[in-house]
């Protein structure tokens, strides 16, 4: 079953995590309004390696989404989410 919050619900949910991953191939303008929404709630936010993110890619840690993720990237996400090039540090 999917379940679908209010805005703001979603919002609250979002910012008490630490870190937000967008971890799937490109789709299209779905994608811009998931990373528009996710952005101004000022946490890390980890997307695949697609186009479309390619405005925001200073503000987000990108993946190769062919890559096999695993343990090396929580690791990589916490170091750089920790670092002075975390636009929220």
């Amino acid at each position: 079953m999917r379940t679908i919050w209010p805005d703001e619900t979603a919002r609250v949910i979002l910012r008490g995590t630490d870190l937000i991953a967008l971890p799937y191939r490109s789709t299209g303008r779905i994608d811009q309004r998931r990373l528009r929404f996710v952005l101004p709630l000022e946490r890390p936010v980890i997307v695949t390696d697609e186009p479309i993110f390619a405005d925001a890619r200073e503000s987000l840690m990108v993946v190769d989404a062919s890559s096999r993720a695993g343990s090396r990237t929580r690791s990589d996400a916490s170091s750089w989410t920790a670092s002075s090039k975390s636009p929220w540090r």
